[in-house]
């Protein structure tokens, strides 16, 4: 349980220090790991479940939100 605590302390930690927080659940099955990946995402729309190997659309939207982020500053 203390690498539970650890992975919201830094999660939390990053969010609070202005950083935006991309989650990828990767085949992940177990309800309480993914709802742990999903808060960890700084929102809903920075979160990724992937259940089969499309992977690559996942990594391609966070591209895609980082270079939208980027052009905007």
């Amino acid at each position: 349980m203390q690498a539970r605590r650890n992975f919201s302390d830094l999660c939390t930690y990053a969010k609070n220090n202005g950083v935006i927080v991309y989650s990828i659940a990767f085949q992940v099955r177990s309800g309480r790991d993914q709802n742990d990946m999903r808060a960890c995402a700084t929102s809903d729309a920075q979160f990724y479940n992937v259940e089969d190997l499309d992977i690559a659309s996942a990594f391609a939207s966070i591209a895609a939100d980082l270079t939208q982020l980027r052009l905007s500053r």
